[in-house]
């Protein structure tokens, strides 16, 4: 059995996290023997753990893809453990470290910039046989300008699970847990507080909504360097509810009338793309990562202009029907474009490219 190891350098869970544990959810583990390097205490061990995910945790590298010390510690794990595939996601610490040692590495490129260190990054030794996955034609894109060979280039999307939907009576006792009335509209926002992701405007939207209409509440749940602040706002913002991370978001999004993006840099949303498979109706700004996700299934509001931002959200949030045909064209698309199962399926593709080990029989492959 292949030995597969995933490694990361994010100590939040963001989207290089969330898209590591749906692929854990979905291998089929009497096929790979699976473990996650990853930082200490990252936010990503407390899911992995209840997987039952074998982990290795990293002192070095936290949150940065390279390190000298990053790779002297992958060195020193590589010469102690043997592994087929390595996986890795923003940790090209890893992937140094792993030449002449794993014979199949592959890496997700999470990000649409053109990295200058990139450029230079890709002629290293053993780099030009790494297989990359690109979550979006702008990642593809930001690869191929950066030297990648369009061979060794794969444009996977995302795809993301199926929220679980909750009953009328299910969703009245969240409400209640969360003070919010029956009749309450609530926003949600699902994702981290990072100014990248624009929630330094999170709270003057929301103020400049709730100020207009008094029946608006907002669900915010993540994590990151703005938490403190979106904590603190809820003794001005009484109907903001800031719950922290949540490893568990469907009851919260279950509630939702619309989701909230407000971010300034997206490249495949998986916030996005869970809010739509969910039912929700998304409120989200318009830039290239979001209008490839939405389409014309999304309700747009500028980037970087909070009080267009907030006008535009009380214009939806008054429009019920409005709602309710943006939520279903979206989760139509969804589920044809971002299927988890199909993500899975192209990935292992790129695992048993050029066969390390004879594969096994499947149903479906005969």
């Amino acid at each position: 059995m292949p030995k597969l190891l995933f490694a990361l350098s994010d100590s939040n869970l963001g989207g290089a996290g969330k898209s590591v544990l749906a692929l854990l959810s979905q291998l089929d583990r009497s096929v790979y023997e699976v473990s996650v390097a990853l930082p200490a205490h990252a936010a990503l061990c407390r899911p992995l753990a209840q997987m039952k995910v074998p982990m290795f945790w990293m002192h070095a590298g936290a949150d940065r893809s390279a390190s000298v010390a990053s790779v002297i510690e992958y060195r020193r794990l590589f010469a102690k453990e043997t592994f087929d595939i390595l996986h890795t996601h923003a940790a090209l610490g890893a992937l140094l470290a792993a030449y002449g040692k794993i014979p199949r590495r592959v890496a997700t490129r999470h990000c649409e910039g053109v990295l200058s260190a990139g450029r230079l990054g890709h002629h290293l030794p053993g780099m030009r046989s790494v297989e990359w996955i690109a979550v979006s034609e702008g990642c593809r894109r930001a690869l191929l300008t950066e030297g990648v060979s369009p061979r060794r280039v794969h444009w996977i999307p995302n795809g993301a699970r199926e929220p679980r939907r909750l009953s009328d009576a299910a969703k009245a006792v969240v409400r209640k847990s969360l003070g919010i009335p029956q009749n309450g509209k609530v926003i949600g926002w699902f994702g981290r507080l990072e100014p990248v992701k624009g929630a330094d405007l999170l709270i003057p939207v929301l103020a400049d909504v709730m100020r207009q209409m008094p029946d608006v509440y907002a669900v915010v749940c993540g994590s990151g360097t703005l938490l403190s602040a979106t904590q603190a706002a809820q003794i001005s913002l009484p109907r903001l509810r800031c719950l922290g991370m949540q490893t568990e978001i469907d009851p919260y999004l279950s509630i939702c009338d619309c989701v909230l993006n407000l971010s300034r840099s997206e490249a495949s949303p998986l916030a996005v793309m869970e809010a739509m498979l969910g039912g929700a109706c998304v409120c989200a700004t318009d830039i290239p990562g979001n209008r490839a996700t939405l389409a014309d299934t999304g309700w747009y509001v500028p980037a970087d202009r909070e009080a267009e931002a907030a006008e535009r959200l009380r214009v939806l949030l008054g429009a019920p029907d409005l709602r309710r045909c943006l939520a279903d064209a979206a989760y139509a698309r969804a589920a044809s474009r971002f299927s988890l199962t199909g993500m899975v399926q192209k990935t292992e593709q790129i695992y048993e490219k050029d066969p390390l080990w004879e594969a096994p029989v499947r149903v479906g492959h005969l």
